[in-house]
C-alpha cells in the first residue's frame, strides 16, 4: 500500500506490550519504503487515538488482530480498517453454542485525509462503523489469509487455427472483479470469461471487495496448425494408401469404417480421406475414383484381367482363355467415342504403354481376332 503517495508500497505494523492479552500500550504506524529501497517508521502518518493505546491486541482462543484496506467514506481513496480478533475464529465469528467469538470487542478505521490516515469513531456505529460491519458480515476479513487464486474451466489450453478457445473463471464470488492479462494486453471489461484466437501467455487476477488481490496460474494458450489434406494414391496390389495416419475414410461423401492408412475398396466410388494430428482435423483429400472392374472372370480357371485401376501410363495385361493365345485392344474415349489407342496380337503378360493418353475416363475393349471374345473395361488414366 502506498501510504505516502510516493508511488513506493509501504505497510503498516501494530505493536504492544503487557501481560496476559491486555496490554499496557498498543501503537500503530507506517514504514515508509525510500528511494534506496530502505524502510523507515513514520509516527505522523497514522494518528491514531489514547483509548487505541490501551485495547486488547488478542486473547485466549483469539487469533489477534486484522488490518486491511477499504474505502469507507466512497471518497476514492483507500483508508485503514482495523479488528482486534480477541475470541472466536479466524473470521472474527461468533459462536452461541460455545459463547465465544468476535462481537466487535475492538474496531476501528483510520480516513485517509490528505495522505494522512485520522482514527474515526471506534464505538459508535456512524457511517463509517457501519460501511466496516457490512466488510465484516461478509467475511471480507477473512479473504486476504483464504483468497483463491482464480482456476479456468479446462486445463486444456490448445486449439486449431480457424478455431478459437473460450475461458471462463469457475470459482466467482459474488462482487468479485477480473482482469485478464494476456502479454502487454489488460483487459478488465470481459468479466468472468475470455475468448482467444490467438496464441498468448495468460494470467488473470481476482480483486475482490476488501480490494485483496490474488493471480491465477500462468498459462500459455497455443494455436495448432491444421494438418495438410491427405494424399490418396493407388499401390500395385490395388490397395488405396494415403500419406497421414489417424484417417476418416469417405466413399461417395460418407464416412466409412476403415481408418487404416492402407484399405481395400470392395465397391467402385469416389474415395476421400481426412486427417486428425494434435486434435485438429485437416480439410477433406482430393478425390480418388476407385474402380474394381479391372478382372473379368470368364469360368472358374479362365479370365481376363486389367490392373492398375487408375494406371498412370502403363496397364499390366493378362487372361487365360482356352483357344486363346493372342487378343487385342482398342481404347475409346468415353465421352465421345472416339477410338485414341489401338494394341494388336497381344500376348498373356504383356505390359501396355498408354502414356500417349491424357488423363481421363476410357473404355477399353478387349477382343479375339475371330470376335468370339469380346469384353469391356472402363479405366481411368491419371
Amino acid at each position: 500500500m502506498d501510504l505516502n503517495n510516493d508511488g513506493l508500497k509501504d505497510f503498516v505494523t501494530v505493536t504492544g506490550g503487557g501481560l496476559n492479552g491486555k496490554n499496557s500500550y498498543n501503537n500503530i504506524y507506517a514504514v515508509v519504503q525510500k528511494q534506496d529501497h530502505s524502510f523507515q517508521y513514520d509516527t505522523s502518518i497514522i494518528q491514531f487515538s489514547t483509548s487505541f493505546k490501551t485495547k486488547f491486541l488478542g486473547g485466549s482462543g483469539g487469533s489477534g488482530t486484522h488490518l486491511f484496506n477499504y474505502d469507507f467514506n466512497n471518497d476514492g481513496k483507500m483508508d485503514i480498517g482495523y479488528i482486534n480478533s480477541a475470541w472466536g475464529d479466524d473470521c472474527g465469528l461468533y459462536d452461541s453454542v460455545s459463547n465465544r467469538g468476535n462481537i466487535l470487542p475492538f474496531k476501528t478505521v483510520f480516513i485517509n485525509e490528505n495522505n494522512k490516515y485520522v482514527e474515526k469513531d471506534y464505538y459508535q456505529y456512524d457511517l463509517f462503523a457501519k460501511a466496516m460491519l457490512e466488510v465484516l458480515k461478509k467475511r471480507f476479513l477473512c479473504i486476504p489469509m483464504k483468497l483463491q487464486k482464480p482456476t479456468y474451466n479446462t486445463s486444456n489450453f490448445t486449439f486449431c487455427s480457424g478455431d478459437s478457445i473460450k475461458l471462463n473463471i469457475t470459482n466467482v464470488n459474488k462482487d468479485d472483479k477480473f482482469k485478464w492479462y494476456s502479454g502487454p494486453n489488460i483487459d478488465s471489461t470481459s468479466g468472468t470469461s475470455k475468448t482467444f484466437n490467438d496464441n498468448a501467455i495468460l494470467f488473470v487476477t481476482r480483486t475482490d471487495v476488501a480490494n485483496c488481490v490474488i493471480s491465477s496460474d500462468t498459462v500459455q494458450i497455443k494455436k495448432l496448425a491444421k494438418p495438410s489434406a491427405p494424399i490418396i494414391s493407388r499401390d500395385t496390389a490395388n490397395n488405396l494408401v494415403a500419406n497421414a495416419n489417424n484417417l476418416i475414410w469417405y466413399k461417395d461423401g460418407t464416412a466409412i469404417s476403415d481408418t487404416a492408412q492402407r484399405i481395400k475398396p470392395t465397391a467402385a466410388g469416389s474415395y476421400t480421406a481426412k486427417t486428425t494430428q494434435n486434435g485438429c482435423t485437416s480439410t477433406m483429400s482430393n478425390p480418388y475414383y476407385y474402380l474394381v472392374t479391372d478382372i473379368i472372370n470368364l469360368s472358374a480357371d479362365e479370365f481376363i484381367k486389367l490392373a492398375p485401376n487408375p494406371f498412370s501410363a502403363f496397364l499390366n495385361f493378362d487372361f487365360i482363355i482356352n483357344g486363346y493365345q493372342r487378343l487385342n485392344m482398342d481404347v475409346f474415349e468415353i465421352t465421345s467415342g472416339l477410338k485414341v489407342a489401338s494394341r494388336q496380337n497381344l500376348v498373356a503378360g504383356n505390359q501396355i504403354n498408354l502414356g500417349e493418353l491424357l488423363p481421363g475416363t476410357y473404355i477399353v475393349k478387349v477382343t479375339s481376332q475371330d470376335n468370339k471374345i469380346s469384353y469391356q473395361f472402363k479405366m481411368v488414366k491419371l
